[in-house]
């Protein structure tokens, strides 16, 4: 999709969602398996978590989404990824 926006040819790509897939993934993060790895990973996590609530930070990934699947991201995004971990 961001190729395809890029590009402006988005409206000619159709996304169909997998009916076996109903987690959505807000990101990854990697770095070493030391413990300056494990630190900074246990960091970003808690800064990460306390953006979630903000608007920035959920468009960020909204803006990737098909208007048909916004519905849906909008309930997970309420009842899966607003609660503290």
């Amino acid at each position: 999709m961001y190729n395809a926006r890029n590009a402006q040819f988005a409206d000619r790509i159709a996304v169909v969602p997998l009916k076996e897939s109903t987690q959505y993934i807000i990101g990854r993060i990697a770095a070493p398996k030391t413990a300056w790895g494990e630190q900074i990973i246990s960091r970003i996590n808690e800064i990460l978590v306390k953006r979630r609530p903000d608007a920035a930070y959920r468009q960020a990934f909204e803006r990737w989404l098909t208007p048909d699947s916004l519905a849906n991201f909008d309930r997970v995004y309420a009842t899966e990824f607003l609660q503290q971990p």
